[in-house]
This record gives structure tokens, sequence and C-alpha cells, in this order.
């Protein structure tokens, strides 16, 4: 995580544009360049962290709704059977 947080913020810098250059000089732009990787990142990575999210909303409004349909769910101003 920490890696890719780095390739992504590195692509813009002055550090960057060094990187890209050398990658060019030895021809490997189009496998190992910053563009290209960022744009890896960018869509596959995030589309994996969407889903998982997207799964626990999912996971969290089916099980509240079972505890309301079938009267488990608490209230949270009390009731008088305490």
């Amino acid at each position: 995580l920490l890696g890719t947080a780095f390739i992504i913020l590195l692509r813009p810098t002055f550090l960057g544009a060094i990187y890209n250059w050398g990658i060019t000089a030895v021809g490997l732009q189009n496998y190992l360049g910053l563009d290209s990787l960022t744009l890896f990142i960018m869509g596959t990575m995030t589309t994996a962290g969407n889903r998982a999210i997207m799964i626990g909303i999912a996971l969290g409004i089916a099980s509240t709704s079972l505890k309301v349909l079938l009267g488990i769910d608490r209230s949270y101003l009390g009731s008088s059977d305490e």
C-alpha cells in the first residue's frame, strides 16, 4: 500500500521526471514508466477497493434489514422493558 502511494505521488515530481527519462533511455517506457504504472494502479487496485466497500455496505444493509424484520433491533432510546 505504501509502495503504490509512493509511485502515484512520485509521478508529478522532479524525481519522477528523472525516473521517466532514465526508463525512456533504456527503452522500457511502455512497461515500467510511471504513467503506465499509475494507470494500472488506479484502474486495477482501486476497482478492487471499491468492490470491497460495496460488498461491505450490502452486507450491512442486509443484516440491518433482517434485524428489523425479525424484531431483534433494539431502540436507541431504550424501552420500558428494562
